[in-house]
């Protein structure tokens, strides 16, 4: 809009020699000044009127000069003012292809005065398609978009006066692209997948700043894709959910911008068709154990080859198209025999069979006569203990050769026979073979002496010698009858003086307290009557050598003071002499007579202590263990992984709460939950699968499916498998919690003096029905566990908190008014509270009331739930009390306060978990900074069960023990194998080759990203991971963060100490386990020990060591792993939590991988420890990447 002139405005005069008004300028967007509108009329106001008419008069006056001056010389008058230049600014020299900027104008006249507002302007570009102009409300100023990459020359035409100049500004267009990469190369035809676009630079960086809108177009008609979509500014990225194709074959998607049209993008995919599996098993006649499978019978649609992958119930696995099997049960067993074809794409296919493994029969029997029959030799023989091994087997037949050239079949287990006179003295071959009722049979045959005498049983032994702990070891396995019979006992007597009798085993052993030959007796005894004895003897000569003394050692530490005692150590001689301990701190090395010591250290950090023993014979031997001092202390153990049973309220979860929690190849969690009835019925069926166990054992494991749709068999779904594990932390002085602001209770009154007493024992558990029940009885409950409408879901909570406090301090707290005494303060108590639950007190409804479910209410817990720590992102729901009782008694003599609290709620858990690490910071407000965070824990979860936390603070900080039950964290993946491909990826190895895989890794709590609650989750807004749970339906595929990463050093005083067991646990084999797998019996198990891989980062930047004999990691602040501190924007984890250990599968036959970068052992007396800092040692894979491909990390968008 072009702006004329006001007729009301004195304009400045064009000739030096008159008056001019001075000139306003006002800002403008771009930073520029625009010429100020005309001012409004002033009011005239007193002492100004005299000045107008003054400057009125000079005005005429030299207004008359002039004209008589002009009349009289009449000499050239003054030159027109022209236009003389345009000047064009722009915000920005450079933007992004679809980005924008501002450009401003200014016409300049030949005075140099600033005639923008009363000029005339047009714009051009050049090239005109290169960009979008857009005048804004003063036509001098315009807004730019990029529509094309390249330099662009912006034009300003300016008109004034009747004059016309022009002027320039050159612009760079950065031109831009879309990379859009689908989740999967070759997509299921109707089968929805993830389709992510990132706008990218020309070097495939992001251009976060991209905030255009996109339409998607396809060659697939029928293909389902995204709608028209604007970009957030801020990431560059955007992922879609639920793209389908339709299509088999070259399917092309593109992506537009919506009006920079050469900004385009294009994934291109085969619409795919799933194979189909199919087999037959054929059993071995003789044993059916022995199974040869052929899936000759599967076929692909499209024609692609397929690779073959066979599980067998029992552990064993096979590919190809046809394989053998044989399994080694002992008893008729049922197992689920399992097809899965991949075609060359990926697309994965599974059947199942269940095959009834039959065993044979097993033949055995006695001789339990042997005696003349006149001139012949009576023989009889029991075949008892043969049998068949079938479910409802049974031996129809005994078929006897009996070395004589006879044989004969009956159809009962006891027979006999005649030998002639002449087989008196002779040993014959004497053979059974038995057939049950499946046609099934066993055999077994022995060598017997046919006689008339009593021939007593031949006793014979072999020995092993331990000399240097005395021990020898006896095996009479060899003993034997030469008539038939069965050995029933051995006894041995050892030559000191001991001896062990009627064993049923042949196999012993026995420690001499002194060195000797000794004439070790074993007598073994016969299964006739009258039983049978022979006798072996032979001599041990037991001499124990010169041995070095083995060490062992603790060290309790207190703040600085560090305690140590080695009286576990001990010398196969029995001659210690002394105790060398070394500090690892400079000062001088101690040398005792007695096994403790202790030391001050004045350096916070992590120590080395050393303990050298030395013996009589000065043989030495030593040990060493690390050790973090400091003015606060921390210590951490973590253990019984695996080894936590699923309480009831599990069952629950699945069942009501329909979270889709699933105990994989189990029908229920829990045992009892088979019995527990809900409106009538089993809250699980232990039977509903009779292949299955009715509830888990050991290894005990967890298959979650996110939220969403949690049914197993969703295209969408992605499952994650944990196993629990326990942990406790032991403080002393930790900061951040006080008697001033003790954060786990509240302070009703700030103006009350600070106490000297606090004592918290809290202990957190869910209810399980009884509890529910019990509850209810005394008036607390609002869901009922029996009912199936209830919502009964699993995650309700009791709480029963113990706080002793002294009256100060509980006046602070609890608001007891300042002039209460010790004497008179219980009547507080009483008229502020209400015994039971069905009543409510002022302060029980101040801390926390029966809301009915309504999260809306609630008191100080909800208020802190919802407000300063919301736990809505952590737990899908709000903080909601269901009741609370408080019970206070104060010593009328002391004051000294102990009053108990029972609140039952949702969420407690989270609650807790927020004060754990945000300590009183606000996590409502500093939820996307970590570095703001003043809790003790150095990560952030939820899911405590069994929780015991007992807590004592001063004015200083606090003392606490906390042990608990944690769950949904211990997690199990897969890596690529040796050719860095992930089955259904293309160029995977055949047969896929991945690694599973358990991890430990710090995380913040929240997984859901609500839009109207703060959630940690928003640090990873529009960024994906690989997702590698087996068995998931979007296994290596790019799926949104549902987790947060978080770095965790360890400070000076604070150490780690993990135990993990030794025996095989599970693992769930990625390679076998079909796409989608039913948890309860499609998922590939293998059972093998946890074997460490790695660590990441590669060094913790301070002290930890793998022990690989105890299986332990222990790790001493302070550590510097080098993660990001998580203070924003760049600052987060970008591909594991700092620190990470990984284990994988270590086959009891493989051997382990001695690494280059190992650390050296520090304990002679730990044999066999290897402290591994960062390779593969695992045999289930030929090669692994030294440096592992990231299970979850970010694919492309660090930016």
């Amino acid at each position: 809009m072009k702006r004329g002139r006001s007729s009301g405005y004195l304009y400045p005069l064009r000739h030096p020699a008159f008056l001019r008004v001075a000139e306003r300028t006002e800002g403008t967007a771009d930073g520029g000044e625009t010429p100020a509108p005309p001012p409004a009329s002033e009011p005239k106001r007193g002492g100004r009127k005299t000045l107008v008419i003054v400057i009125a008069i000079v005005i005429v006056a030299a207004a008359l000069g002039g004209i008589v001056f002009y009349l009289s010389q009449r000499g050239p008058g003054p030159a027109a003012t022209t236009l003389d230049h345009v000047t064009v600014s722009a915000a920005q020299g450079t933007i992004d292809q679809v980005g924008t900027t501002t450009l401003t104008a200014r016409a300049i006249d030949s005075n140099g005065l600033d005639e923008t507002p009363n000029a005339t302007f047009s714009w051009s570009a050049a090239p005109a398609a290169a960009v979008q102009i857009t005048v804004s409300g003063v036509p001098y100023t315009i807004t730019v978009r990029g529509l094309q990459g390249g330099s662009v020359t912006l034009s300003a035409s300016a008109t004034w006066q009747g004059g016309t100049k022009v002027g320039t500004r050159s612009l760079t267009v950065q031109a831009l692209q879309f990379q859009l990469t689908a989740s999967t190369s070759a997509p299921l035809i109707g089968q929805p997948f993830i389709l992510t676009a990132r706008a990218t630079y020309a070097n495939n960086s992001l251009a976060v700043n991209y905030a255009g809108t996109v339409t998607f177009s396809s060659d697939d008609p029928a293909a389902t894709l995204p709608p028209q979509t604007t970009f957030t500014p801020g990431t560059g990225i955007y992922v879609f959910q639920n793209v389908v194709i339709r299509k088999t074959g070259a399917v092309h998607i593109n992506i537009v911008d919506t009006v920079a049209s050469t900004l385009t993008g294009s994934a291109a995919l085969t619409g795919n068709q799933a194979p189909t599996a199919g087999f037959t098993i054929t059993p071995n006649a003789a044993d059916p154990r022995q199974i040869s499978v052929d899936g000759s019978t599967s076929s692909d649609p499209d024609g692609d080859p397929l690779t073959y992958a066979w599980t067998f119930g029992d552990g064993g696995i096979g590919s190809g198209v046809t394989a053998a099997h044989t399994y080694v049960n002992a008893f008729e067993q049922t197992y689920p025999v399992r097809l899965n074809v991949t075609d060359s794409h990926g697309a994965a296919n599974s059947t199942a069979q269940k095959y009834l493994a039959f065993v044979p029969a097993t033949a055995d029997y006695a001789v339990e006569q042997m005696n003349s029959s006149g001139s012949q030799i009576y023989v009889r023989v029991n075949a008892s203990n043969s049998a068949s091994n079938n479910a409802g087997g049974v031996l129809v037949s005994y078929d006897w050769s009996w070395g004589d050239g006879s044989t004969s079949s009956v159809a009962v287990n006891v027979t006999y026979h005649i030998y002639a006179s002449s087989y008196n003295n002779v040993q014959v071959v004497l053979g059974l073979t038995v057939h049950d009722n499946y046609s099934l049979s066993g055999a077994v045959s022995r060598n017997v002496l046919v006689t008339v005498s009593a021939v007593p049983p031949v006793a014979a032994f072999t020995q092993t010698i331990d000399n240097d702990t005395r021990t020898v070891s006896v095996d009479g396995s060899g003993s034997r009858s030469p008539i038939g019979r069965t050995i029933v006992a051995y006894n041995w007597t050892w030559g000191d003086g001991s001896w062990s009798g009627n064993l049923s085993v042949p196999r012993a052993s026995h420690t001499y307290l002194s060195d000797s030959n000794f004439t070790i007796a074993l007598t073994v005894w016969d299964s006739g009557t009258p039983s049978l004895s022979g006798v072996a003897n032979r001599v041990a000569w037991v001499q124990q050598p010169a041995l070095r003394p083995w060490v062992f050692f603790n060290a309790t530490r207190i703040l600085m003071h560090v305690a140590v005692d080695a009286s576990a150590t001990t010398d196969p001689n029995n001659n210690i002499a002394t105790y060398t301990w070394g500090w690892g701190d400079g000062s001088p090395s101690e040398i005792h007579g007695v096994p403790t010591a202790s030391h001050d250290y004045t350096v916070s950090g992590a120590h080395l202590i050393t303990l050298t023993v030395t013996d009589a014979t000065n043989l030495v031997n030593s040990t060493a263990h690390y050790v973090s001092v400091g003015t606060s202390t921390l210590d951490y153990r973590f253990y019984d992984f695996f080894n936590v049973p699923y309480g009831q309220w599990w069952d629950y979860r699945t069942t009501i709460g329909t979270y889709g929690d699933i105990p994989p190849d189990a029908n229920c969690f829990n045992a009892t939950s088979g019995t527990q009835l809900v409106s009538g019925r089993p809250l699980c069926a232990t039977n509903a699968n009779p292949s299955l166990p009715g509830s888990e054992s050991y290894p005990y494991t967890n298959w979650y499916p996110l939220p969403g749709n949690v049914h197993w068999n969703n295209p969408g779904n992605d499952p994650l498998v944990y196993a629990p594990y326990r942990f406790n932390a032991t403080a002393i002085n930790a900061p951040g919690y006080n008697l001033s602001e003790p954060v786990y209770l509240p302070v009703r009154n700030y103006a009350a003096p600070i106490g000297q007493q606090l004592k918290i024992n809290w202990y957190l558990q869910y209810l399980d029905s009884p509890t529910d029940q019990a509850l209810r009885s005394q008036g607390c409950g609002v869901y009922d566990s029996t009912l199936a409408s209830s919502g009964f879901d699993g995650f309700i909570l009791w709480s029963r908190v113990n706080v002793t406090t002294d009256l100060a301090e509980s006046k602070r707290i609890f608001g007891i008014p300042l002039n209460y005494t010790a004497g008179n303060a219980q009547s507080w108590w009483n008229a502020n509270t209400k015994a039971g639950y069905a009543n409510f007190g002022a302060l029980e409804t101040w801390f926390g009331v029966n809301t009915g479910g309504n999260p809306a209410d609630g008191g100080w817990f909800a208020k802190e739930g919802n407000g300063k720590y919301d736990v809505y992102s952590s737990f899908q729901y709000a903080y909601t009390p269901f009741c609370t009782e408080i019970v206070g008694q104060v010593d009328p003599s002391t004051g000294v306060t102990h009053v108990y609290i029972s609140h039952v709620a949702w969420a407690t858990e989270v609650l807790l978990a927020r004060w754990f690490y945000w300590g009183n910071t606000s996590y409502r407000t500093y939820y996307l900074d970590s570095t703001k965070a003043r809790g003790w824990w150095g990560m952030e979860l939820s899911w405590f069960e069994d929780m015991r936390f007992d807590a004592t603070l001063d004015a200083n900080g606090l003392d606490f023990f906390l042990d608990t039950v944690l769950q949904y964290h211990f997690e199990a993946g897969s890596f690529p194998g040796a050719d860095g491909k992930y089955r259904t990826q293309v160029g995977e190895a055949n047969p896929p080759d991945d690694v599973p895989y358990w991890t430990w890794w710090p995380v913040l709590t929240d997984y859901i990203a609500p839009n109207n609650h703060p959630t940690e989750l928003a640090r990873y807004a529009g960024k994906n991971y690989i997702h590698t749970t087996a068995g998931a339906g979007n296994y290596a595929q790019n799926v949104s963060f549902d987790y947060v990463p978080i770095t965790w050093n360890l400070k000076a005083g604070q150490m780690w100490d993990f135990e993990f067991p030794k025996g095989n646990v599970v693992f769930y084999d990625p390679n076998t386990s079909p796409i989608p797998s039913n948890p309860q019996g499609d998922l590939a198990r293998v059972f093998a020990p946890l074997q460490y891989n790695f660590t990441f980062p590669r060094s913790l930047g301070g002290v930890a060591l793998w022990n690989g004999t105890a299986n332990t990691w222990s790790v001493f602040g302070p550590t510097n792993t080098g993660g990001p501190d998580s203070s924003g924007p760049g600052q987060y984890p970008a591909v594991w939590p700092y620190p990470s250990i990984f284990f994988t599968p270590d086959p009891p036959s493989a051997s382990r991988l001695d690494a280059a970068v190992a650390s050296p052992t520090i304990e002679d007396s730990a044999a066999g420890s290897l402290f591994v800092m960062g390779v593969f040692a695992s045999d289930w894979a030929d090669a692994l990447f030294a440096v592992p491909f990231p299970a979850r990390s970010e694919i492309g968008s660090q930016g």
